[in-house]
């Protein structure tokens, strides 16, 4: 029977979710932990991408203030901007306005934390010891902040949850 539904759902399409549908099945884990396992894949991917735009977020900043310099303030919003990297933001003006919601909303220990990591480019070890903070601190404090704008570009339409 497991056989068979692994079957079908390569014929059918063969996503990654099948997949490990299918997989889960075989192997005999409950849906709850099927469905449990996809929500973190999505999440970690989520996460992964707003930890991209988050490392260009100097760049993106300065990127959408000299457009609008040469075109106005009155110009239509940038589809999207190419960093130095090579590395394309669609919608980089929106991705601001998801980063500056949750900076704005965070504390000032997250704030200090996010401009080390993100805007000064300092590591964790030097991060950790000025703000007398823990590794566990530090990655926990890091991860809420990127949730909260990954909850936030979703919001924009930048994300997508399913």
């Amino acid at each position: 029977m497991t056989v068979l539904i692994f079957v079908a759902g390569l014929f059918a399409g063969g996503s990654a979710a099948f997949l490990i549908f299918s997989l889960c099945v075989i192997s005999g884990r409950s849906e709850d932990k099927m469905i449990e396992g996809l929500r973190d894949m999505k999440q970690q991917e989520m996460i992964a991408k707003v930890d991209k735009v988050l490392r260009h977020w100097t760049e993106i900043d300065n990127g959408v203030l000299d457009y609008h310099a040469q075109e106005g303030m009155s110009a239509k919003e940038m589809e999207s901007l190419t960093c130095r990297d090579g590395y394309t933001v669609p919608h980089p003006e929106k991705w601001l306005r998801a980063i500056w919601a949750s900076y704005s909303s965070s504390d000032e220990l997250r704030r200090a934390l996010v401009d080390r990591r993100y805007k000064a480019c300092e590591r964790y070890i030097k991060t950790s010891m000025a703000l007398n903070i823990s590794e566990r601190s530090y990655y926990a404090l890091l991860d809420d902040f990127r949730m909260s704008t990954a909850l936030a570009a979703v919001q924009l339409g930048l994300l997508r949850i399913l």
